[in-house]
């Protein structure tokens, strides 16, 4: 091909791995290298394409102490940003890790999550995964749960109970040129019992970080952020000045003490899910050992040895799912289903809607895009926007942050509003499949009426509509973006924005395509080294895809 070589692929679904490993946490990607390196061909398995979630989504810096283990990864991320100290910068970590998995050519599949397990004489053979186009299959001789609570784990032993944590810890990022003072200060959350915030530096020059601490029982997490941020202005007013929130805790981080773990697995599946340990699990380093320990104990096992045979039978359907009722059910809470979902409560009907983010908002809140592009004002959004701009002060002033709204503001206000309203909300939910009956939809989340408010069309298209994909004449998909949290610096003034560039194509509706693409438009963003102002600040959570399918309608907008 003219010098050019051609990169062999085959589908996971099409494969028998010696080793499969679900959760892509530092657990999880601990287990996934540590196999690797012994030569097993393992596959990485993750539902919301967050390798290092603790670090990239929670935020979480202090790592706990530096095991021989622990330490070759996390000295390449200290390498690259010149900061050790047991401490690692969230948005670094996640593109170390994410390089590594593109290096060691591991293979990965994000956006997907077991949902069924098959057996090969007594050994774990096979495991049914949804994925966006529906339920597949995965084969391996051996396998490691290091999902937080145990999702394969429940599905071998329904009756198995996760840990919940003692407390739970959500960071806040502040961003300024200069800081006069370097002091720690702890104090209380008013109005929230038993939370506890904690103002102090970062390893960063230009950063401060406002952590929060809260019960392991607290279930509204988000609406913490608000009122400890709206404190450590009250307190720290002056020295903040035009200090602005880059990012917070997408996700809490849970802290879990000892207790009764997980037993009884077939041989050749190991654990290393945090809710599931027998010893306390509070660190980063912890995590990552829960992961060699899994793989380190798979090294003297056996495997199954027919799970080839498996590749032959129907793929198994989940059973006992537990099913919910609602008269309306909103499937996607993005930017258009969360305000449809706050309608239809708000006008009476008791409302469910799911979505595999733990967060509202999607592409204006998880993408990275805060501003509109086109569109009429008016009705709720109009609502929505002026709460923003009502609280937008507390976290950056127009001069830092221009006319766009903040996404972590606007998500906190979507999660007020879907609150208030009394919306159920399932937050990590995978849409897989649909039943019709009688010419409706029904499924897990039963509902007399449905509002399709997945980005690709989802719903729908599994309910039986008719769309196109692509531009007519070749199929062919806009672009798509890997944003991420940028600093510039602007006479003396530290500003920042949203890296948005054309990262390639892919084809939103195949979960083996979306994480070639996830990978990829990281990768884009990796550097040698960073600084204080060179560097990311967060990584966004959601692929920013331009285009999906387009479903069929009554009536269709045409330039």
């Amino acid at each position: 091909m003219n010098g050019m070589t051609r990169e062999s692929y085959y589908s996971c679904f099409a494969q028998v791995f010696d080793a499969c490993v679900f959760g892509a946490g530092y657990a999880g990607f601990a287990a996934a290298q540590r196999l690797a390196d012994g030569g097993k061909r393992t596959l990485l398995v993750d539902l919301g394409g967050d390798v290092l979630w603790e670090s990239g989504r929670a935020f979480r810096t202090a790592t706990g102490s530096w095991t021989p283990e622990f330490r070759a990864f996390a000295e390449r991320v200290a390498n690259a940003s010149g900061i050790a100290d047991e401490w690692l910068d969230g948005a670094i970590a996640e593109l170390t890790a994410n390089d590594l998995l593109r290096r060691d050519g591991l293979q990965v599949l994000y956006y997907a999550t077991p949902v069924a397990v098959e057996f090969d004489e007594g050994f774990l053979g096979g495991v049914t995964v949804a994925v966006k186009s529906g339920l597949r299959r995965i084969l391996s001789r051996q396998w490691v749960d290091a999902t937080e609570t145990g999702t394969l784990a429940r599905l071998l032993q329904p009756a198995l109970q996760a840990k919940r944590p003692e407390r739970i810890e959500l960071a806040v990022h502040f961003q300024r040129v200069r800081w006069d003072d370097t002091q720690r200060v702890e104090y209380a959350i008013s109005g929230q019992p038993g939370c506890r915030a904690t103002w102090s530096p970062s390893r960063w020059s230009n950063e401060r970080i406002l952590s929060i601490s809260a019960p392991g029982a607290t279930e509204h997490w988000m609406g913490l952020l608000l009122p400890a941020v709206r404190g450590v202005r009250e307190q720290f007013g002056e020295e903040i000045g035009d200090g602005f929130v880059s990012h917070c805790s997408f996700r809490p981080y849970p802290v879990y003490g000892a207790g009764a773990g997980g037993t009884g697995m077939p041989q050749n599946v190991a654990l290393a899910s945090p809710a599931l340990a027998w010893a306390e699990v509070e660190t980063l380093s912890e995590r990552y050992a829960l992961g060699v320990a899994a793989a380190e104990a798979l090294s003297s096992r056996p495997g199954a040895t027919g799970a080839e045979s498996l590749s032959r039978a129907a793929i198994r359907l989940p059973e006992g799912v537990a099913e919910m009722s609602a008269e309306v059910g909103v499937a996607g809470l993005g930017a258009g289903g969360a305000l449809a979902a706050v309608a239809a409560a708000r006008a009476g009907a008791a409302t469910a809607a799911f979505d595999p983010l733990p967060f509202a908002g999607g592409t204006a809140t998880g993408g990275g895009i805060p501003s509109y592009y086109w569109g009429v004002a008016g009705g709720l959004q109009d609502e929505l926007d002026d709460r923003v701009r009502e609280i937008m002060p507390l976290f950056a002033n127009p001069a830092v942050w221009g006319r766009r709204f903040h996404h972590d503001a606007r998500r906190i206000v979507l999660d007020e509003m879907l609150r208030k309203a009394g919306v159920t909300c399932v937050w990590g939910a995978m849409l897989y499949g649909v039943e019709m009956r009688h010419g409706r939809v029904e499924a897990g989340l039963r509902a007399s009426c449905w509002i399709d408010a997945t980005g690709d069309g989802d719903l729908a298209a599994f309910a039986g509509a008719k769309f196109q994909l692509g531009r007519a004449g070749d199929g062919c998909l806009h672009a798509y973006t890997q944003s991420l949290g940028r600093f510039r610096l602007a006479e003396e003034r530290l500003l920042t924005g949203t890296v948005n560039f054309d990262s390639g194509y892919t084809d939103p509706t195949d979960s083996e395509d979306l994480t070639r693409a996830r990978i990829t438009g990281i990768g884009q963003h990796s550097y040698y080294a960073y600084n204080a102002i060179r560097r990311p600040t967060w990584i966004a959570p959601q692929i920013g895809l331009r285009q999906g399918r387009q479903i069929e309608t009554d009536y269709r907008l045409t330039i």
